[in-house]
């Protein structure tokens, strides 16, 4: 299932990862700060466009989970927040081998600005338990 996360306001801007993020996601647009790294290996692995099934706004809960918007890894990165403070934080976030929080290489992001509001955005949530997409569980 593809999964589209447009600006919460639906604010204009012309970053890839805000309203017009499904355009960039789609192949149709280039993201305005995208890095030569992101873009090498979208065209070595393929990357194909997608259509999302649905779409998913900061505050969306899907299963008890609580959706918030993370854009800068790619367009429409996306973590999920628990109730009682674990949150699922994707390429936004990392873990190293000892789990300590880890900023992600800003060369694997199409938007190293928007990467780091994000990781921000996550920083201020709290949690009491960080699972990211790579590394080791971070505490609280």
């Amino acid at each position: 299932m593809g999964v589209q996360t447009p600006e919460p306001h639906g604010e204009s801007d012309e970053r890839c990862g805000h309203h017009r993020g499904t355009e960039c996601l789609a192949g149709r647009e280039r993201p305005a700060k995208g890095r030569r790294t992101m873009g090498l290996l979208f065209r070595i692995f393929r990357v194909a466009p997608l259509v999302a099934d649905v779409a998913l706004r900061s505050g969306d809960v899907i299963s008890g989970l609580e959706v918030i918007h993370v854009p800068g890894h790619t367009a429409g990165s996306i973590a999920l927040r628990r109730a009682d403070g674990v949150v699922f934080s994707g390429d936004a976030l990392l873990g190293d081998r000892r789990g300590r929080l880890r900023q992600p290489d800003p060369g694997l992001s199409l938007d190293p600005d928007q990467a780091s509001a994000s990781a921000a955005t996550l920083r201020s949530l709290g949690p009491r338990l960080l699972l990211p997409g790579h590394g080791a569980p971070v505490r609280g």
